[in-house]
């Protein structure tokens, strides 16, 4: 396939703290490429979803698994348990590597903080690579913004009933550095406002409007926000 016509990639992750087989199932449909990273490869057998890539050092799955999606000619990369980087890490390495553009990952959050933390830094770097990255999980949605980056600009479509969504809050929480930041339509609204990762500024705020926007002007940011309110409009920085 050619690079121009590759968009969406999908990577499920091993956390023990997993979205349901069906909502994988879901997620999985329409996606370009999907990719199990060593014992996410579980969870999409038990989804009845097949990757299209097996990759990690294989420590952590039951080599049963394994050999079920080999049979199905699942491509597979094994890589010694002894390496500079993590399952997680190469398995993104692959996804930019192969052209896309776009990538939703799940499964990420809810083990080992060392790997959470890891992972959410493995991820705020590719968005820095060219890689739109969201990660969806059970109750949350976690969506990067960087400017530079892949992604700079988030209009969050959260339906036209705020009376009925009085509790839902946003939180935007810059990582590695300061980030720049404007948010419009919300309670607190920030017009071109320093976010620093040591400070909970940006937490919980409250939209005031159906389709707020978020923009970073400089540096990265991670949006949270409920997992059923997410849809809406990405743009790539300038």
């Amino acid at each position: 396939m050619d690079f121009n016509e590759k968009h969406f990639a999908m990577l499920v992750s091993g956390s023990p703290l997993g979205v349901a087989p069906e909502v994988l199932w879901e997620m999985s449909e329409g996606m370009s490429f999907v990719v199990a990273v060593d014992s996410g490869a579980k969870w999409c057998f038990e989804a009845g979803v097949i990757p299209d890539l097996l990759i990690g050092d294989m420590d952590s799955i039951d080599p049963e698994i394994v050999k079920v999606f080999q049979d199905q000619d699942v491509e597979t990369i094994t890589f010694s348990s002894e390496k500079d980087a993590t399952d997680f890490e190469l398995a993104i390495n692959q996804i930019i590597e192969r052209g896309y553009s776009d990538m939703v990952a799940t499964n990420v959050v809810g083990g080992r903080i060392d790997h959470e933390l890891a992972a959410i830094g493995n991820l705020v770097a590719a968005g820095r690579k060219g890689l739109a990255v969201t990660v969806v999980e059970t109750d949350q949605t976690l969506i990067f913004l960087s400017n530079p980056g892949a992604r700079s600009r988030l209009q969050v479509a959260l339906g036209s009933d705020l009376d009925n969504m009085s509790d839902l809050t946003v939180s935007l929480v810059a990582w590695g550095g300061v980030a720049t930041v404007s948010a419009v339509g919300y309670k607190w609204e920030l017009d071109r406002a320093e976010l620093h990762p040591n400070s909970s500024l940006g937490v919980s705020n409250v939209p005031t409007a159906v389709e707020p926007v978020i923009e970073v002007h400089s540096g990265d940011l991670i949006v949270v926000v409920p997992a059923p309110a997410v849809s809406g409009e990405n743009e790539a920085a300038e």
